[in-house]
């Protein structure tokens, strides 16, 4: 049945968010009028803005999609939690102008505006408005739209949506593939120097298996309960403080990649390329070369990017589906939802092709930004299936290899891991 929605002024920012909405979440099909003559079968209608119309479901308006400019918006919420509301008004059907407050968040407006880059020179997740009013752990994007297409069914008893289902995307980082192997003399012999190990020489001399190496448990996992994983993997050409990977020329490094082309991969751009269209495409094609198939996922390397700058290098560099929408210091939804979206340049004021598919866990942030153990952090990923599940949306998780192995560092994830994907996916 279609939907009409009444409005006087549609700019980029309405119709994008009308998009996302009711074509992306909903699957509805929805047409936009700026007349009530227009709607002459009497279909369902949706009035946006201040006028309220006779039988037709009222959505108070505000000023953040009449505005093509960046400017510091004041955005003022209600309620903590899952039960907060951002741009709130009074009206008969919704006390809240839900267009405006989906845009702000999922456009990531507060990103583009002042702030203090934390040490990895990102924006910080305690400057998130979803931070500061404790919906950061939170699909709340998908709560309130869940919500709205309730309160429309109610109104109108003939309409109906899709029912929405949960789902889980396994996403590995692959940093550096091995602890010890394949890096040479001169690697292995400074780290012996900084820290000196017999589990190294164990390893250089086959004794022992490299502690970081997960993949035949990951491949036995995936083919066990029928997963479709997405691996990115960091192939920078030149090592730095952050670029530790294993050189791609490695034989056995090109071997290990080559032998995932049976899952879904991308790209980990170094951390020295993160806005570099020159950078990310050599990455990309010595990725390809090796795969033997395009690449157009990537996931940023230590979640760097600053908006709009990094988004426009990746669609430059042919990238079409990107993964680091969550944040590097604390698990949760970045951007207030667990649906994938497409990317709304807000300096251009126009919506992009680029899809963004966030994310609402990761291994690092739990183990060393908020220092829990594998136990706890299964208690944590668990409250997250649950509240994907009350809304019917994806999670998808990041975990590194060096995690999954048999590192003593990493004690007790590996099992912790299986667990979860037990949980879920028997």
């Amino acid at each position: 049945m279609m939907i009409h929605i009444l409005c006087y002024n549609l700019t980029n920012r309405l119709a994008y968010t009308l998009n996302f909405i009711f074509k992306d979440v909903l699957q509805a099909n929805y047409k936009v009028i700026s007349d009530v003559g227009e709607n002459p079968d009497q279909h369902p209608m949706i009035c946006y803005g201040s006028e309220k119309i006779e039988g037709a479901f009222h959505i108070p308006g505000s000023e953040i999609l009449d505005s093509d400019s960046i400017t510091s918006v004041v955005v003022e919420a209600v309620g903590t939690g899952k039960d907060c509301i951002l741009f709130p008004a009074k009206g008969p059907d919704i006390n809240f102008d839900i267009f405006g407050a989906v845009f702000y968040l999922i456009s990531r407006y507060e990103e583009y505006l002042a702030y203090e880059e934390d040490l990895y020179k990102r924006f910080p997740h305690t400057s998130s408005i979803a931070f500061k009013h404790g919906f950061l752990n939170y699909p709340i994007v998908d709560k309130w739209i869940n919500g709205l297409a309730a309160a429309l069914k109610r109104y109108f008893p003939a309409l109906n949506f899709p029912a929405r289902k949960f789902s889980h995307l396994p996403s590995y980082d692959i940093d550096m593939a091995w602890a010890f192997r394949y890096k040479g003399i001169l690697r292995n012999l400074g780290g012996w120097i900084r820290r000196p190990r017999s589990e190294r020489l164990k390893v250089l001399f086959n004794l022992s298996p490299d502690p970081f190496d997960s993949f035949t448990f990951l491949k036995d996992l995936h083919k066990k309960f029928e997963l479709r994983p997405i691996y990115f993997w960091l192939v920078a050409r030149e090592r730095g403080r952050l670029d530790k990977n294993i050189s791609p020329r490695v034989p056995a490094m090109k071997k290990l990649i080559s032998g995932h082309s049976e899952y879904e991969n991308g790209l980990h751009p170094s951390w020295h390329s993160h806005t570099s269209v020159n950078g990310i495409q050599e990455e990309k094609q010595l990725l390809e070369e090796i795969l033997q198939k395009p690449i157009t996922a990537s996931r940023q390397h230590y979640l760097r990017f600053r908006l709009p700058e990094t988004y426009e290098a990746l669609i430059c560099a042919g990238i079409s589906n990107e993964y680091s929408m969550g944040y590097g210091s604390i698990n949760g939804f970045r951007a207030s939802t667990a649906s994938s979206f497409n990317w709304f340049n807000l300096r251009a004021n126009e919506e992009t092709t680029l899809k963004i598919h966030p994310f609402g866990f990761m291994d690092a942030n739990s183990l060393y930004e908020q220092r829990q153990t594998p136990e706890q952090s299964f208690i944590e990923l668990m409250e997250y299936v649950e509240v994907c599940r009350q809304e019917g949306c994806r999670l998808i998780t990041v975990f590194h290899n060096n995690f999954l192995g048999s590192a003593d560092d990493f004690r007790g994830w590996k099992e912790m891991y299986e667990r979860f994907i037990q949980e879920v996916h028997s």
